[in-house]
């Protein structure tokens, strides 16, 4: 039965013939288990924590019964179960159902009172509290009482603890209340009797007879959270041995252990270690090696920056520059912008950018696509490129401009010749103006049946076309608008004026009115100096370049209304910045095709587009990829701008759609599939990688909260065990705090990250408390990353000691953690 339970996958242990625990040291580690059957017949026990196993061990089957009832689980289901697996002793009123058990919980023994005793029902049993394994006999083990542990039920199929079960195991945890980590004195929830047996040996057997007994007690307490009362007697009497005058001989100490009963408001084992403490004593901390797996030791320096840095990525991963995919865009656009791009040496995303403000700006902005019956989409961008003033972004996207300008100098003859044609209607006007006021301010106007002067309105004086505003404030861009319904594009070759503008502390600018001009609409523009203007269609496209310092300067601030987020950024790469080159002939130009791709998308009617239902389908799966992504970020980047930024994805994508088919297939009032795959497939491939590296490496809003958990684990290994929650959130409560995360996503983010480091082996959950959980530190780490250790150490150390010399006198101030093992 031994070599089946090892070749199962079973962690065991050695139990003397006729026991029910081990009691050989060191027996709850993994290095002792049993690898093959022991030469002489022995008990043999199933190590729960190592085999992915627990026990519900039912002490009193119908006190069991009746307390499982009140919360909801039927013992008897339980028991009756096709699929359970028990194990039988013969003992009257017992039983115990095996469980699988994915993730290790400390055991608890429930203890009720009847008739003024306390019984203990039932336990569930898998760890101790200081995170090493509980264990169980297995058959064929012989019982104390001659008979032989039988199984019942395939032990081969264990099936999984009961939902409801579980949910039991849980709330006694939770009862508890938070709980510091078992590393410091106070509350010490199941102490080893390893420990026990060293403040036990700290105290004085010499002592009088009431300390004598609550010494007792105290072993006793612990002897029987732990199952093991015959070690704890055997501990007792041991040092009671020790003082030969005061000793009342086995026998006499026997009868005093039995009478020890364990109480709710009795005596525990924190007596033992208060009597024990007042002597000296120190508690040892928790042996939890035996929780980490070995982990190879870099051998040299790099290796470990090398190791340390992969960590550090994994923690917080760094938003990557993603590339341009140019199969995925227009082909007309990309034939125009490629060569524009050769032919300044730029990053080919600035003349695609700008080529794709420019369609925006010829196309009418009346013009929509409806996605339901509540929202359609304009086709209007907002568009930045970020990079440094030598990655070229003027020559690269001016070229890209020069259709629109030529449409504004073309409609000059149009517009000179209506506005002659308005003069006249206007000379007209005050002419018959003149008349009324001469007839109203006549005696015939007082004559009844007196028909006055008639009076034409005049209609508003016609404007010139504009496509591009280079500059305006939001005062004048309202009154530019006020007759051009069609729209415009704002064309900031350098944003940063722009931005001052906008975010100034004295500033008049109304961003207000900029985001309405990306939503689109009717707007009414209300001032005390220049009364009121009312816009039938307040519409604009953006361009603007900026710089990656300006960027980072004004993102915070740009982002409390939601304006920045607007903007599809794009980051250059200034690895394409290369030597310009000849201009291509005409007849091997583009710019021809490109200029008659801009003059059809300006001749277009108002229009309102649809999506195919197939493309319709496309775009809903998109929609629901776009929710699940934001679910996904929450967590792992706690940038709110980036957040707001993915909140307005799905519109961007909408609009970027209309922009493509208004390019490839204007007269068709159907937008295909393949045009919406094509949109969606550049938005999640290019569009949102790049807004992740834009707002979280250029604009300095990574997430670095799980490298600050790790520096500060790093910090502790090798001086202490164990690490709580609290401790944790304490470390990082700067970072955090900066992001605005609240307490309850504070501890979610810290549970994520400590799951992480648990992964690589580096932490292991040690008591998994709700409240305040407290991880295993690997105490391989302080000598896998020695020398980042030391440099984390000595940096808070250097300001400490500045902090001394600040304030000079005696300072009490204590060092780094970690500085005097360094």
């Amino acid at each position: 039965m031994i070599a089946d339970y090892i070749n199962h996958g079973w962690q065991l242990c050695p139990i003397l013939l006729g026991k029910k625990g081990p009691v050989h040291a060191g027996w709850n580690k993994p290095e002792n288990a049993l690898r093959t059957v022991p030469d002489r017949e022995c008990n043999i026990g199933l190590l729960h924590v190592l085999s992915g196993t627990c026990a519900l061990d039912l002490d009193d089957l119908p006190l069991a019964a009746a307390w499982l009832a009140e919360r909801g689980v039927d013992l008897r289901e339980l028991l009756s179960d096709p699929t359970a697996v028990q194990i039988v002793s013969g003992r009257v009123g017992s039983g115990k159902l095996l469980y699988r058990l994915g993730m290790p919980l400390p055991s608890k023994k429930v203890i009720v009172t009847v008739a003024g005793q306390r019984k203990v029902a039932l336990e569930l049993r898998c760890a101790s509290a200081d995170g090493m394994t509980m264990q169980d006999v297995l058959p064929p083990s012989l019982h104390p009482n001659g008979t032989r542990y039988q199984w019942r039920g395939d032990w081969r199929n264990l099936p999984p603890i009961p939902q409801q079960l579980l949910d039991v195991w849980v709330a006694l945890i939770a009862d508890e209340g938070e709980r510091k980590a078992p590393t410091e004195m106070g509350d010490r929830p199941a102490a080893a009797m390893s420990e026990v047996a060293s403040a036990l040996n700290s105290c004085d057997p010499d002592s009088d007879r009431h300390t004598w007994i609550e010494v007792g007690m105290a072993v006793h307490d612990a002897a029987t959270t732990n199952d093991c009362l015959e070690i704890g007697f055997d501990l007792w009497n041991t040092w009671s041995m020790k003082s030969p005058v005061k000793y009342p001989g086995e026998r006499a100490l026997l009868a005093q252990w039995a009478s020890f009963k364990t109480r709710e408001d009795g005596i525990t084992v924190a007596t033992l270690f208060k009597h024990a403490t007042d002597r000296g004593w120190t508690p040892s901390p928790p042996d939890l090696s035996g929780l980490f797996k070995p982990i190879p030791l870099p051998a040299t320096a790099a290796e470990e920056k090398a190791t340390f840095d992969a960590v550090k990525e994994k923690l917080s991963p760094t938003a990557m520059l993603p590339k341009i995919d140019l199969a995925l865009w227009p082909s007309p656009l990309v034939a125009r912008a490629t060569e524009v791009a050769e032919e300044v040496g730029c990053d080919v995303a600035v003349s695609l950018l700008a080529g794709l403000a420019a369609v925006s700006a010829a196309a009418d902005k009346r013009i929509s696509l409806r996605i339901t019956d509540t929202w359609s989409v304009p086709p209007v961008l907002w568009l930045m490129t970020i990079g440094d003033p030598a990655d070229k972004k003027t020559p690269g996207s001016k070229p890209l401009f020069t259709p629109l300008r030529q449409l504004e100098v073309d409609d000059k003859p149009r517009a000179e010749a209506e506005k002659l044609a308005w003069l006249g209607k206007e000379a007209r006007y005050a002419a018959q103006q003149k008349a009324y006021r001469d007839w109203a301010a006549s005696p015939e106007s007082s004559i009844p049946g007196s028909i006055p002067p008639t009076v034409d309105p005049c209609p508003p004086a016609p404007e010139a076309l504009r496509l591009l505003v280079t500059d305006s404030t939001s005062q004048k861009f309202v009154s530019l608008a006020q007759y051009r319904p069609r729209g415009f594009l704002l064309w900031l070759d350098e944003m940063a004026s722009w931005l001052s503008r906008m975010l100034g502390a004295k500033t008049t600018e109304d961003r207000g009115c900029w985001i309405q001009t990306y939503e689109t609409g009717p707007y009414s523009f209300d001032r005390m100096g220049s009364g009121s203007i009312f816009v039938e269609h307040l519409a604009s496209s953006i361009y603007g370049n900026v710089q990656p310092e300006i960027f980072r300067r004004n993102v915070t601030e740009a982002a409390t209304d939601g304006m920045i987020q607007r903007f599809l950024p794009v980051v250059l790469n200034p690895e394409k910045t290369t030597m310009w080159q000849n201009s291509r002939p005409d007849f091997a130009s583009h710019r021809g095709d490109y200029e008659q791709l801009i003059r059809r998308t300006f001749m277009l009617p108002e229009l309102e587009y649809s999506l195919a239902p197939d493309a319709n389908g496309l775009f809903r799966e998109f929609c629901e990829w776009a929710l699940r992504l934001r679910d996904n970020e929450r967590y792992s980047n706690h940038s709110s701008t980036y957040q707001t930024a993915l909140g307005k994805i799905e519109g961007n994508a909408a609009r970027l759609v209309l922009l493509f088919h208004l390019i490839d297939d204007p007269f068709t009032p159907f937008i295909s599939r393949e045009t919406v795959k094509r949109g969606i497939d550049l938005f999640q491939r290019f569009f949102i990688p790049m807004m992740r590296h834009a707002f979280l490496e250029i604009g300095k809003q990574r997430d670095t909260t799980g490298i600050v958990i790790f520096d500060f684990i790093l910090q502790q290994s090798g001086t202490r065990p164990t690490v709580t929650l609290g401790e944790i959130r304490k470390s990082c409560r700067h970072v955090l705090g900066e992001a605005g995360i609240p307490l309850w996503q504070s501890d979610a983010i810290i549970r994520a990250n400590m799951d992480e480091l648990s992964a690589s082996g580096y932490a292991a959950m040690h008591q998994d408390h709700p409240r305040n959980p407290a991880w295993a530190i690997n105490p391989n780490l302080a000598t896998m990353f020695e020398n980042h250790r030391r440099a984390i150490i000595e940096g808070k150390q250097r300001v400490i000691e500045q902090l001394k010399a600040n304030i000079g006198g005696d300072v009490k101030v204590g060092d780094a953690h970690g500085y005097r093992t360094i």
